[in-house]
């Protein structure tokens, strides 16, 4: 099983719009699907399973070099405690762009496809700057028709050390509150995905709140259940995933 870690994509994805900031969840690697040009983000992710509880915590930050092509650039950087054995390290840093097509309409219709790279910069799963290269692609279509959204996704992590994974999901949201002249928002979110490792599958629920007190600032808390699992190793079954951060929203919309 991967570690927390791989949560880690969400940076990737996660930078918010100040008119359309309610895109559904989706899944445990993003609990945001958002289109700003340019974000920076204070996260953190917990995994508890038999053996023990994995946190990671991480910083990142994105921009949109270029006004009129809806392409940006993110870089997260990550860090893990591990309990037990009670080992904190640095897991590797993340670099990823991301190319966002409007499809017209609401600001959330929308396709988008990420590429990253963990460069191997950590400690834990190899000697700094030993590792191999590890890569993260995700491909989501998101569907806006207020106050509801919708997203459908898939994504992928190719990882010499620990096995690759895939994630086939989808996530829906309910946004009561869109304030845009004050910059309030408040939206409950629901997300699922299916989970393939080279161990075995989990299908795993994903409830999340979405708030903002104000403009550009976004706040959200997820919880991952699991509802199946047939996993070789029964103790690397979740017991469950929790999740929150700070996004701090900066520029305009980018052109789509």
């Amino acid at each position: 099983m991967p570690r927390s870690t791989d949560v880690c994509v969400l940076a990737l994805l996660a930078a918010g719009a100040a008119h359309a900031h309610h895109e559904a969840i989706f899944g445990p690697q993003s609990s945001l699907v958002l289109s700003s040009p340019a974000f920076v983000s204070l996260q953190t992710f917990s995994r508890t399973t038999v053996s023990g509880t994995e946190t990671t915590g991480l910083v990142s930050a994105g921009f949109t070099p270029f006004t009129s092509v809806p392409l940006s650039f993110t870089a997260i950087v990550p860090a893990t405690y591990i309990s037990p054995p009670g080992k904190l390290g640095r897991e590797d840093i993340i670099l990823g762009a991301r190319y966002r097509e409007g499809l017209g309409g609401e600001d959330g219709n929308f396709l988008m496809g990420v590429a990253a790279v963990d460069v191997p910069t950590g400690n834990i799963d190899h000697k700094a700057f030993d590792g191999p290269l590890i890569l993260q692609a995700a491909a989501l279509a998101s569907a806006e028709r207020r106050p509801f959204s919708a997203i459908a996704y898939a994504y992928g992590r190719r990882d010499p050390l620990k096995g690759n994974n895939l994630f086939l999901g989808t996530g829906f949201a309910w946004t009561p509150l869109d304030d845009d002249a004050d910059g309030h928002l408040f939206s409950l979110q629901l997300g699922a995905s299916y989970e393939f490792y080279t161990s075995g599958t989990e299908l795993m629920a994903h409830p999340t709140i979405v708030f903002a007190p104000a403009r550009r600032l976004l706040f959200f808390g997820v919880v991952s259940l699991p509802i199946f699992h047939d996993l070789a190793d029964p103790a690397q079954t979740d017991r469950f995933r929790i999740g929150g951060g700070v996004l701090v929203l900066l520029g305009s919309n980018p052109k789509a």
